[in-house]
């Protein structure tokens, strides 16, 4: 069990295509931000219009990532849920400007 403060500080939208199940979540402060790394040619907007969907607690989003079949995860709280949960491994966490971005889909 994850047990963390019961804010609701992490935006999650859901996305349902065709038998898929996608979700965008990020930590609510990094919203709309472009984090830019230009040694390693990386340039990522974490979009309002993808991630802000609704804001919901930590115990939420896992709640939700156990029935997605894909996520794009940013922030230092999302990711780190994410990893607790056993969604991803750290070696799959890219972090630009000390922000955390991770993916993961099922097979």
């Amino acid at each position: 069990m994850i047990v963390m403060n019961d804010e609701r500080d992490i935006y999650v939208k859901i996305y349902s295509v065709e038998r898929e199940t996608i979700v965008a979540a990020c930590d609510k402060e990094v919203l709309g931000l472009k984090l830019e790394d230009p040694q390693r040619n990386i340039s990522f907007y974490i979009d309002p219009a993808y991630f802000k969907g609704e804001l919901k607690d930590v115990e939420s989003l896992v709640e939700i990532l156990r029935n997605a079949t894909c996520a794009n995860l940013v922030g230092k709280r999302v990711v780190e849920a994410a990893l607790k949960a056993g969604f991803i491994h750290r070696e799959a966490v890219v972090e630009v400007k000390n922000i955390p971005i991770a993916f993961f889909t099922r097979v």
